[in-house]
């Protein structure tokens, strides 16, 4: 409460050090942080580490700030942006689904973004800003955000298609390739489908009533 946005950057910069000490040696570039899944909310490994802790403690900070004064917003994401791994984007994503109109701009860009829309790593801080913005994005800009999300299952249909007649020395079947391109399609819109037209929440309801529901592996 007291230094607000230089405590921000405090522990931020504390987070990115912690981030780079996680880094391997014989491959420099390769950014730890881009093969983390769970949610930024999930606080649970805050025990366990000095780096889960920052990344919670990071993630709280900017809650406060925000809240008390939405202005701040720039500057909180200036601070993110200092920073070049993958957790960052992730904090940017959730702390700008929690007031989107601040930085409306920001907010349209990252939604925008198609290699975000597909991530793993940022499925779910995607999904947050999504529900928040999505229904503000203007209709040609909701149209580009689904047309790239029925692209993904054709970028990745070819490599897919070799690793099943590799596997299955025949290659895959209509419903085979039907099925493969629902599935892309339900997991890219999971978490955010309540913010889709109607039309296309149907279409999402439908491949789960033929398909399933993907978080059913967990209730096994």
């Amino acid at each position: 409460k007291a230094l607000g946005v230089a405590a921000l950057e405090l522990f931020s910069d504390l987070l990115n050090q912690a981030v780079v000490s996680r880094k391997d040696a014989h491959d420099p570039a390769f950014d730890p942080t881009s093969y983390e899944q769970g949610p930024l909310t999930d606080d649970s490994s805050a025990v366990y580490s000095v780096y889960d802790a920052l990344k919670c403690q990071v993630r709280r900070s900017a809650e406060q700030i925000i809240p008390a004064d939405p202005l701040q917003m720039s500057a909180v994401l200036d601070v993110f942006g200092k920073y070049a791994p993958k957790l960052f984007r992730r904090l940017e994503m959730f702390v700008l689904s929690k007031h989107p109109a601040a930085a409306s701009d920001r907010a349209r860009t990252l939604l925008l973004d198609g290699e975000l829309l597909e991530a793993s790593w940022c499925k779910h801080e995607y999904a947050s800003l999504a529900l928040a913005w999505f229904p503000s994005l203007t209709p040609p800009d909701q149209q580009t955000v689904l047309r790239q999300a029925d692209a993904i299952a054709r970028r990745y249909m070819d490599g897919w298609k070799a690793r099943v007649e590799e596997r299955e020395t025949r290659p895959p079947n209509a419903v085979e390739v039907r099925a493969f391109s629902a599935h892309v399609l339900r997991d890219a819109l999971w978490y955010w489908r309540a913010a889709l037209p109607a039309d296309r929440q149907a279409a999402i309801d439908a491949i789960v009533a033929e398909f399933g529901d993907p978080e059913a592996w967990r209730n096994t």
